[in-house]
């Protein structure tokens, strides 16, 4: 789950990447995500990307020994400082660093940072100092629902969006059956079956509820109803799934709404034959 990318699809990446050499604090690249502030639960993977969009540094016209590197920041409940940690990807390489990286940044990804008492925490990217992809911020949540169904999509950046849908589930399954009449034959003292059945497929069809969300995130889920590869997370596999047109938004006050997605699994469940 920590090395999964998509090629197949058309991005926008207009405002995530550039072509200049020269790196400076105020020419930070974007993570590849419009996603706002995520809210992670504290067992949760994630996977995020962003562009190093040259393979020069500090106007050099050849690559120098860089380092390319995450700083990741914690804070507690308060929203005091805990502590400020640099996690290395590359280190004094002269090799070429351009390209996108995948990068794990959730609370199990970065076990051996995140500790019980942190609430929140940021992390970015750098190349030897100078920020690639600025702060984004995770907050921890670890709420008491029983069901909990994790999306993951590609987004129109060509990164990976996460989501944890935590309302209602209701499931529907279609069924189609072929059959056929048979004729009857002699009088028996069990009844002789005329409807036969050959052929039972089934489809299970899902609807699930986000749960209260924010405005922004309200905006942000939308991407999910367009993306072309939408996946569930179901005991560490990624499962391929196909959402319907039934997609609906209800507004529960001036900030807090509830989506509501349906989806099936992207592939035949089960074929019966008699």
């Amino acid at each position: 789950m920590n090395d999964f990318s998509i090629s197949s699809v058309n991005y926008d990446l207009s405002d995530y990447y550039a072509t200049n050499a020269l790196f400076t604090s105020a020419s930070a690249y974007n993570w590849l995500t419009r996603q706002p502030d995520v809210r992670i639960g504290s067992n949760d993977s994630y996977q995020m990307s962003f562009i190093n969009g040259t393979q020069t540094y500090n106007g050099s016209p050849n690559p120098i020994a860089v380092d390319l590197d995450l700083v990741l920041k914690t804070y507690d409940s308060q929203g005091a400082l805990l502590a400020t940690d640099i996690i290395v990807l590359d280190t004094d390489t002269t090799t070429n660093l351009e390209g996108v990286y995948n990068v794990p940044v959730g609370p199990a990804n970065l076990s051996a940072y995140i500790t019980s008492n942190v609430a929140k925490y940021e992390v970015r990217a750098r190349i030897d100092g100078f920020t690639l992809a600025n702060y984004k911020t995770f907050i921890i949540e670890d709420d008491c629902n029983r069901i909990l169904r994790r999306f993951e999509w590609v987004n129109s950046l060509g990164g990976i969006d996460s989501f944890t849908f935590k309302g209602k589930e209701v499931r529907d399954i279609d069924i189609e059956k072929q059959t056929f009449k048979r004729i009857i034959g002699a009088s028996r003292s069990i009844p002789e079956r005329s409807v036969t059945t050959f052929g039972v497929q089934t489809k299970d069809v899902y609807n699930v509820n986000s749960g209260i969300v924010s405005r922004d995130e309200k905006e942000w889920l939308l991407s999910l109803i367009e993306s072309p590869e939408v996946y569930i997370v179901v005991d560490g596999y990624r499962l391929p799934v196909q959402l319907t047109t039934d997609f609906s938004i209800e507004k529960l006050a001036e900030y807090s709404y509830n989506v509501s997605v349906e989806y099936e699994l992207a592939y035949d469940k089960i074929i019966q034959r008699n």
